[in-house]
């Protein structure tokens, strides 16, 4: 799947100074629940012995705790965790700080860009050009986004039974015309299925099955497809593709051919673009119905993320865990620009 062109705001990683370990960074990644319950993932590049370390706002150095307070306060069944890679805040930073690895839309004032001569408003991607090294430090730390609007690039992704429920995910689909509905769909012979379940339910089956969080499969089927069922990927009814579904636009990779990105898409939801038999099944390829499509994507995102130990978005984005697939923009789960620097 194609990355997106997301413009992100992330933080993780703090210099802090700590009683016998002098200038240590702290990376923080928050997961946190969206609807009920929150959960925020804190990782720590510090080293720290086993017998020192707290739990909830206490484990976390002193500059994040006011912050942490205060969202305690207004959201007390969130609950806030701490990680620790034992990573340096210079060493990362150093290793993030490659031409090409993080992107800023070329529109973006100096600040935000590599201005060494030679790299200097390179389109790396079309209207994409490597970040500034401060635009990277700014993405990177935490603590430029402990509030309640940008703390959810670190949504803890996996599925939690004691926070996930129905409820929960048609307040994230209402507004949308997938809110407290009934799913249907067409077979490739046209014909029209109609299931007993709504959306809600498929995308709750989905998140037991593939153990990724419901909320944060149906924030991305919004984000992917949008608020209509309309939508070209999810419609069944794309020439050539009649009957297919592919809620998260999985493998809809850019093309100029009219459609291109969507017939890619579907294509994967047909055969998985030539995938084996075995990764077919683990996938529940082909995608001929929307709850196969759902749960399908489900797994694959599971399988391919988050379970690598990518648990957020920001995770997702920067390197600081093993095993990362990692992805060039810098942005986040909030499609806005960067705020001033």
């Amino acid at each position: 799947m194609k990355n997106k062109k997301v413009k992100i705001k992330n933080r993780h990683i703090l210099i802090e100074k700590v009683k016998k370990h002098p200038r240590l960074s702290t990376l923080a990644s928050i997961t946190l629940i969206v609807i009920a319950a929150l959960v925020v993932i804190f990782v720590i590049s510090t080293n720290i012995d086993a017998a020192e370390k707290k739990e909830g706002i206490e484990s976390f150095p002193e500059s994040y705790r006011p912050y942490l307070e205060e969202l305690q306060k207004k959201y007390p069944n969130w609950k806030f965790v701490a990680l620790y890679t034992n990573l340096d805040w210079k060493y990362v930073i150093d290793n993030e700080n490659v031409f090409g690895k993080n992107l800023v839309p070329k529109s973006y004032s100096d600040r935000w860009k590599n201005t060494k001569p030679g790299e200097y408003n390179v389109e790396v991607d079309s209207g994409w050009v490597d970040a500034s090294r401060r635009a990277v430090e700014y993405a990177m730390d935490p603590r430029n986004f402990l509030n309640y609007i940008r703390i959810f690039q670190f949504e803890g992704l996996s599925y939690d039974e004691k926070t996930n429920n129905k409820e929960g995910i048609e307040k994230i689909l209402y507004g949308t015309e997938f809110y407290d509905r009934t799913v249907q769909y067409v077979t490739s012979s046209g014909s029209t299925v109609t299931m007993s379940s709504k959306y809600s339910d498929l995308i709750l089956k989905a998140g037991k099955t593939s153990a990724v969080s419901p909320y944060h499969l149906a924030s991305r089927i919004k984000q992917e497809v949008g608020p209509f069922l309309s939508h070209a990927s999810i419609s069944g009814t794309v020439k050539g593709y009649e009957g297919l579904y592919n809620f998260y636009n999985i493998g809809a990779t850019s093309s100029s051919e009219p459609m291109g990105a969507i017939k890619n898409g579907l294509q994967y939801a047909k055969d998985g673009k030539g995938a084996s038999e075995q990764t077919k099944a683990k996938y529940l390829i082909p995608w001929n119905t929307k709850e196969k499509a759902i749960t399908g994507g489900g797994i694959f995102i599971g399988s391919s993320y988050i379970h690598l130990g990518q648990d957020t978005v920001y995770l997702q984005k920067f390197h600081v865990t093993s095993n990362n697939r990692r992805r060039t923009v810098l942005a986040s789960i909030y499609d806005k620009c960067f705020s001033s620097i």
